[in-house]
Parts: C-alpha cells; structure tokens; sequence
C-alpha cells in the first residue's frame, strides 16, 4: 500500500471526524455486547434460583419484595432494548465505516489538486481492525468491571459495618435502661411498682386496639416529663 501524503490540518480533522464515527459505532456494539454479558448473567441467576439470588444480593429483602422485582424487571427491560438494537447497531458501523471511505478518498482527490504548501500534517493514522480493537476495549472494559465490584464490596462491608455498629448502640442502651429500671423499681413499693406496671400495660393496650397512636403516647411523655415527677400526697 502506498503511503499516504501529508495534508492540510483542515482536511486531517476531516478524516478524524469520520475516524471518529466509526469509533463511537463500534463502541456502541462492543458496550451492547458487554452489558449484554452482564445482565444475561445476572437474570439467568435469578432464573436458576430466585431466593439463592435474592438472599445473595438484597440480604433481608424477599424474592418478591420491591427492590428484587424492580432490578429484575429494569434488567429485562435492558436486554430487550440491547436485543432490538443489535441489528441497527451492524447497519451504524457499516454506514460509518463506508463514509470514512468516501472522506478519505475525497481528502487524496482534493490534496492530489493542491500545490505543494508549508505547515501540512501526517495522514492521520489508519484504525485498527475492529477484532484488535474489540480485544482492546474488552480489557478496558473488564478491568473497569472488576474495580466496580471491588467497590461495591467496600461500601457492602462499610455498609455491614454501620449496622453492627448501631446494633451494639442499641444493645448498650438497652442495657442501661434496664439497669436504671431496676434501681429505680429497686426502691419503689411493690404498690408502686404494680400501678407502674398496669399504666405501661394500658399503654400496649390502648396501642394495639388504635385508641392512641404512637404520637399521642410521645406527647403525654413529654408533657409529663415537663411538668417534673408528682409529689406524693
């Protein structure tokens, strides 16, 4: 093959730009391609064992709750749309890859006219075939793949974390809130301790057949608390 003439900036931005198109068209292919991988991988999961999937991936949350419903049925949705595509994805980089042709053979049309000027470039430099560049980008693609989970394993772990965090905070004022019952039940008549018992059981009673509601048992706390403890008669 021939090697091609320096040309003008103005014309190698022309042969760039159509480069450019046929980048992004074989971009589009290979990304359907791999997030196609991906959410194949993910729904036949699903498919193979509904509760296996859901118990590995949202903890607490059931097959049929939200959260596992939603992603599943947004990941149909995504390979579906990867699938109708596919086609016009081919018919993209064949339009691309003819008009870079016809750019490129105009561009040595019009250079073969010119006279010999100053400050011209090197032909810009042929792209690869798309079986290297398709190996390139799966590589670049993979790695991001990996550094993406290991991400998601941290904030899953830091996640973890916070939550036996706030379990240890509760079971210490659990604690405390029972030792201070005791010392006060400690020095209390064993009348007071029964009125005491029988106001906090009205209390799950009156909760349970909706005769008061959660907030209005907060407020008369309050409200009691800020009048201070009654004085005995």
């Amino acid at each position: 093959m021939a090697k091609k003439p320096e040309i003008p900036k103005r014309l190698a931005a022309r042969i760039r730009g159509a480069q450019k198109k046929v980048r992004q068209a074989r971009l589009s292919i290979k990304a359907d391609e791999f997030n196609g991988r991906q959410i194949r991988s993910r729904l036949d999961s699903f498919d193979r064992n509904p509760d296996a999937f859901a118990s590995r991936h949202y903890g607490r949350h059931g097959v049929d709750s939200y959260p596992v419903q939603t992603n599943i049925s947004r990941n149909r949705e995504r390979m579906d749309y990867i699938d109708s595509k596919r086609e016009q994805r081919i018919a993209d980089l064949a339009d691309a890859e003819a008009n870079l042709d016809l750019v490129e053979a105009a561009v040595l049309a019009e250079v073969s006219r010119m006279r010999p000027t100053a400050g011209r470039v090197p032909w810009p430099r042929k792209l690869p075939s798309f079986a290297n560049y398709k190996e390139e980008v799966t590589r670049e693609l993979e790695q991001l793949r990996v550094e993406h989970e290991r991400y998601l394993e941290q904030v899953e772990a830091d996640h973890q974390a916070e939550l036996r965090a706030l379990d240890e905070e509760r079971d210490r004022e659990d604690a405390i809130q029972l030792a201070e019952l005791r010392a006060r039940r400690a020095t209390m008549t064993a009348e007071q301790i029964g009125k005491e018992k029988a106001a906090a059981q009205f209390i799950v009673d009156s909760l349970k057949s909706g005769a008061f509601t959660a907030l209005d048992i907060i407020t008369h706390l309050r409200s009691k608390s800020k009048r201070g403890p009654a004085t005995s008669e």
